[in-house]
């Protein structure tokens, strides 16, 4: 964000997939932002569950709290820019360029506004109703198992997962002499990598892709020998080695 950029967002979607867009200009804040979702909706549970809107709702302690303006093409519906734009041969490119000098638009979202929508999602006009109706779809799949709208793009918010194979570490042996028995414990620790892309990771509102990380599991097993016996550096049977996800403990 710089300069005069949108900060807060309303996506209200007004049929079954399709929206219109308000945000609010200048100086206003995410409590004051939600009290006016609030009044609107007449419901004071809204944003009830989130964990940081309820905090600022209540620091706004706004009773009026100042109104969002429509946005039309990335654009306040009045901006002097909205023909410009409507004209330009490459809108994304113009809004994209004008959201990095600071012009009251949103980086990313505006840009989104004016961007095609994707071609296996008929029912949307922009990106940005892609987006939306995606994770509107998503959300109906996961809470009802059904949704009214039709697009199955899930884009562009998409994020291909590689998995690494599992690449053990090396046995580690713990001996404990117990008078007439020895306790042989072993633990092996497998390690894999996991690597999150996806070319749509830029857009501000979806999940970051390009990410990786390591997971862990370990792998145990153990002995039991008549003393006198010294340990192995690994189990002599790998048959009855038992898994569980972490680290190890470590000796």
């Amino acid at each position: 964000m710089t300069g005069d950029n949108v900060r807060i967002f309303w996506c209200q979607r007004e049929t079954v997939d399709t929206w219109t867009l308000w945000a609010w200009e200048g100086s206003a804040t995410v409590g004051e932002a939600a009290t006016w979702i609030r009044q609107l909706l007449n419901d004071d549970s809204v944003f009830a569950l989130e964990s940081q809107l309820p905090w600022w709702i209540e620091d706004a302690a706004s009773t009026n709290p100042p109104m969002p303006k429509q946005v039309e093409n990335g654009l306040f519906y009045d901006d002097p820019l909205q023909s410009t734009v409507a004209t330009a041969p490459q809108p994304e490119a113009f809004v994209t360029a004008i959201a990095a000098a600071g012009y009251p638009v949103a980086p990313g979202l505006s840009a989104m506004d004016v961007a095609a929508a994707e071609p296996c999602d008929p029912a949307s006009t922009t990106a940005l109703e892609s987006l939306l109706n995606s994770l509107t779809r998503t959300s109906d799949m996961t809470l009802f198992g059904d949704s009214l709208i039709a697009s199955a793009c899930m884009v562009p918010c998409i994020c291909t997962t590689t998995t690494g194979a599992w690449t053990p570490g090396g046995w580690a042996v713990h001996q404990r002499n117990l008078g007439s028995r020895v306790k042989c414990d072993y633990e092996n620790e497998h390690s894999r990598t996991v690597t999150r892309t996806g070319v749509w990771d830029w857009w501000l509102i979806c999940p970051g892709c390009a990410t990786s990380w390591t997971e862990y599991r370990c792998e145990s097993a153990f002995e039991d020998w008549p003393a006198p016996h010294t340990c192995g550096g690994a189990p002599q049977s790998t048959t009855a080695t038992n898994f569980i996800n972490g680290r190890c403990a470590g000796w």
